[in-house]
């Protein structure tokens, strides 16, 4: 695992009309250079993409790298964006890419072997965070292909032609991808005699 890389965004404090403006008069301040509407820019998006990659990568430190380096190629390329009203779906999708290539090329650890002290809460929390963390296990369980077109789909809720789009293939690919990341989630959900668990 690479460890979290010093070089950072600087953002730079945030006048009271940036705070105020929309993202889409922000992005375009962006485009013609303007460092404190990029910066507002980025700390309204920094939580949205660093949940992306955190999905992809699961791991923080990977995910905070791959948030860097979105922000850092957005800026790289921010001419290159027609329609700035689109900025959140290409921030997305740019997070996306890094995400999975980060996954190739870095192959975390698939899950912790500690298992977190649940005996001070109440019964419902338990049941509930323990149900999250088995639909975790069998997300992460996947390979990297499905358990991408998965997150992209049912979790950040992309239209498929959007989320094929980010993965950079057709959309019969991303479907089949889909379709055989949801029925190896749900073979995983049945008992060995074929009943719910």
């Amino acid at each position: 695992m690479i460890g979290t890389r010093t070089r950072r965004i600087r953002t730079l404090p945030v006048s009271e009309w940036a705070s105020n403006e929309r993202d889409e008069a922000l992005v375009r301040r962006w485009q013609r250079g303007d460092l404190p509407a990029a910066s507002v820019v980025i700390q309204r998006y920094e939580r949205l993409v660093y949940a992306a990659a955190l999905r992809i990568v699961r791991d923080p430190g990977l995910a905070e790298d791959v948030t860097q380096d979105t922000f850092l190629r957005a800026h790289e390329r921010i001419d290159t964006l027609r329609e700035p009203s689109r900025f959140a779906p290409w921030v997305r999708r740019i997070s996306v890419r890094l995400a999975v290539d980060t996954v190739r090329r870095e192959q975390p650890e698939m899950l912790s072997e500690e298992e977190p002290d649940r005996s001070s809460l109440p019964e419902e929390i338990v049941e509930i965070r323990d149900a999250v963390d088995a639909l975790v296990v069998k997300l992460n369980a996947l390979p990297l292909a499905q358990r991408a077109a998965v997150i992209l789909r049912d979790v950040e809720d992309f239209s498929i032609s959007e989320a094929a789009g980010m993965l950079e293939i057709s959309e019969a690919a991303f479907k089949m991808r889909l379709g055989r990341g949801r029925a190896s989630l749900r073979s995983q959900s049945r008992s060995p005699e074929g009943r719910p668990q």
